[in-house]
């Protein structure tokens, strides 16, 4: 398995708990089975035992979010959420009510584990892990274009999709509302600039590419996504854009100025910032 979104801010992990009615464990709480990505870890465990959902992410990074889900469970809801530096129950599946708990309350070393404690039968089945990382930066130059990324989990319909630049009036660069693109509260310098990167949001990858950028793009951009039973759109991915002109020199003939005393030509060189170079 494969990292969803390997150069975005969405990072994935899958794990497969299997609770066993009867006989040992196969994988001890206690074991140093870690999920990287691109792994798939199966855990076998016994009804009444405490097991830990491994999930190890990059180093030092600035989390936005962290979510842990079951994507059979279908309702929207979650298996453990974790945004603005504390945990949020609003959404938590019932059955998994104070069952579940961070490893590692401050997420050193990005380990995002969690325990689930006195695990039951009906807790059989795949959970994934998503982390979200604030701060992709980009850089690009007049006239290009470039994709701000943002992923959110697949494994619930995506209804509503916010792209805003705050300090804008208004802020929305993009809306994806009820299937369709809404511009009517899109802000006019963006018109015609901005889409979908993938118009079907395969595993919900839900990044816009802004096309002919300027230099009043430069800014911070972010990604909002509001899924299933959410009761608002969640910050998902925050994005610092800087446009900025490549340096080009440019090499222009001189006529003699005899006036100077200079009896022969001379090549000049000049650094014309935003300029593109000749052929």
């Amino acid at each position: 398995l494969k990292s969803l979104a390997p150069h975005s801010d969405w990072l994935l992990w899958k794990l497969h708990l299997d609770p066993l009615t009867s006989g040992l464990c196969l994988f001890l709480c206690s074991s140093d089975i870690t999920a990287e990505p691109g792994q798939t870890v199966t855990l076998t465990s016994k009804p009444g035992e405490d097991v830990t959902l491994q999930c190890r992410g990059p180093k030092d990074d600035n989390v936005v979010m962290l979510r842990w889900v079951r994507p059979d469970l279908k309702s929207g809801g979650y298996v453990f959420y974790f945004r603005e530096n504390r945990r949020n129950e609003d959404h938590q599946y019932e059955s998994f009510h104070g069952r579940v708990d961070l490893r590692d309350p401050e997420m050193k070393d990005g380990d995002f584990s969690v325990i689930l404690k006195n695990v039951r039968i009906s807790d059989t089945g795949s959970y994934e892990c998503y982390v979200g990382i604030k701060g992709n930066n980009i850089t690009a130059e007049p006239g290009q274009t470039v994709t701000l990324p943002c992923r959110a989990p697949s494994s619930s319909e995506i209804r509503t999709v916010e792209w805003t630049r705050p300090g804008l009036d208004p802020e929305e660069i993009f809306v994806y509302l009820d299937g369709r693109f809404d511009p009517d509260n899109q802000h006019p310098s963006f018109r015609e600039r901005v889409e979908l990167k993938d118009s079907q949001m395969r595993d919900g990858d839900v990044s816009v590419t802004l096309k002919d950028v300027t230099f009043t793009d430069t800014g911070t951009y972010e990604c909002r996504v509001f899924q299933g039973q959410s009761k608002a759109p969640e910050l998902t991915s925050i994005v610092h854009l800087k446009v900025s002109a490549g340096e080009c020199v440019f090499v222009a003939k001189g006529k003699p100025h005899f006036d100077l005393g200079l009896k022969h030509s001379k090549w000049w060189r000049f650094n014309i910032p935003g300029s593109r170079p000749l052929p």
